[in-house]
């Protein structure tokens, strides 16, 4: 009896330690009083209370023991006590009713082993979502909706591209096929100085009218904000651009890329001209 009750005191002082351990590691996040709130209900709950507890209306819908490691999820790589630092690295994770569609969009591995490009550089990649909506397409059996997305994919440095990608219930698989054709879609934009675009030049894509000017350095960006978006991807800080007539976002990005891939550059021009290419900027403006 006395071994049994020596067991039963060393196992109340190893809970009461790790309680307090525990109160010590909230204390670091909650204030006094909310702590005192923390402890108060957890003391009200009792054994038994818990055991016959029901589900409630914002509870999970799935029955699930949280004490147990996930794979997927519980993927933690050091102690959360940096709040603001993630305690899991962030991914991409596909859900397990995806399939064939997720395999389509494909991981930064696969892309990589795709495009040639390195899985360190297609992470550094500045990504943005320009377009995503519902869409509908009207067939002889109906009406069948899908989910659509519209993409801009750069790294800064004047390597962009854009990519579309449709999936009939998730958007997110949408967004992933979009991402992998933006990067399989990446194209070098042409930059003066590495800054801005060559001159004051005008480009028409369908029924879109726009004009693109030379901006000094500076200037910064005074365009539309799919344009916007489209030159942070690229690396081009200094530009201002008019668009007349459609708004399409769309058409817009498509015909903005396709006039700045366009540009006429002037070692092209001197070539076709057969002249020599002269930079007087260092003689006369160092």
């Amino acid at each position: 009896m006395a071994h049994v009750g020596s067991t039963a005191a060393r196992a109340a002082r190893t809970a009461a330690g790790r309680r307090e351990e525990r109160l010590e590691r909230l204390s670091k996040y909650y204030s006094p009083s909310l702590l005192a709130a923390i402890t108060a209900t957890e003391q009200a709950v009792t054994p038994e209370l818990w055991a016959g507890r029901k589900p409630g209306k914002f509870g999970l819908t799935y029955a699930d023991d949280l004490a147990e490691h996930d794979p997927t999820f519980d993927h933690a790589v050091h102690a959360w006590e940096d709040m603001d630092q993630p305690r899991q690295p962030l991914g991409r994770y596909v859900p397990p009713g995806a399939g064939g569609a997720a395999a389509v969009a494909g991981s930064d591995e696969e892309l990589a082993a795709q495009t040639g490009l390195s899985a360190a550089y297609l992470g550094s990649l500045t990504e943005k979502v320009l377009v995503l909506k519902r869409v509908v397409n009207q067939t002889k059996l109906g009406k069948i909706p899908s989910q659509y997305s519209l993409m801009v994919v750069g790294d800064g440095n004047g390597m962009v591209g854009i990519g579309e990608g449709k999936d009939r219930e998730n958007a997110d698989v949408a967004i992933r096929k979009a991402r992998a054709a933006a990067i399989k879609n990446l194209q070098l934009v042409p930059r003066l100085e590495n800054r801005t675009v060559f001159g004051d030049f005008t480009h028409k894509f369908k029924t879109i009218q726009m004009e693109f000017r030379s901006r000094p350095a500076g200037f910064g960006l005074r365009v539309s904000p799919i344009i916007y978006e489209l030159c942070v991807c690229a690396g081009i800080k200094d530009l201002s651009a008019k668009i007349h007539s459609s708004r399409n976002a769309m058409n817009v990005a498509k015909g903005a890329l396709e006039a700045l891939r366009a540009q006429t550059v002037p070692e092209e021009l001197a070539a076709a001209r057969g002249k020599k290419l002269v930079d007087v900027r260092e003689t006369y403006f160092r």
